[in-house]
């Protein structure tokens, strides 16, 4: 066919979706949103595999917040995905969902943050 045709229309997030990144295997997909969260769609169904709100702060504290992540993006691979929040890119495993390290985009030697633009993965191991 000439055209694209919508099989399935979903509400992925309470508020805008602010960016959408598809797995390698094209089995899979990663969104974020005004909400805060973070979700994993199965590609195969349209269902949503996975979704967490993305919190930072110390619960014993009582100084959590939610982040909203402006950009999220699978590795070359897939074996892992990186979203962005503000001055951050944080990644994590595609297995274990856990989180394997945090880039902070600091500008000078006097450790001043500026806000994240874009990110791409220049390799498998390569952040840019």
């Amino acid at each position: 066919s000439k055209h694209w045709d919508c099989i399935l229309n979903k509400q992925a997030h309470k508020g805008t979706v602010l960016s959408i990144s598809i797995h390698p295997s094209g089995r899979a997909a990663l969104t974020t949103g005004t909400d805060g969260k973070l979700k994993m769609w199965n590609l195969m169904n349209g269902e949503c595999a996975f979704s967490t709100k993305m919190l930072t702060g110390n619960s014993n504290f009582k100084k959590i917040k939610i982040l909203v992540c402006e950009i999220v993006r699978w590795s070359p691979k897939g074996t892992t995905f990186s979203v962005v929040t503000r001055d951050r890119v944080m990644v994590y495993d595609t297995e274990t969902l856990e989180k394997r390290y945090t880039l902070r985009h600091t500008l000078g030697e006097e450790g001043t943050t500026a806000n994240v633009k874009c990110m791409i993965y220049l390799d498998v191991n390569i952040i840019q």
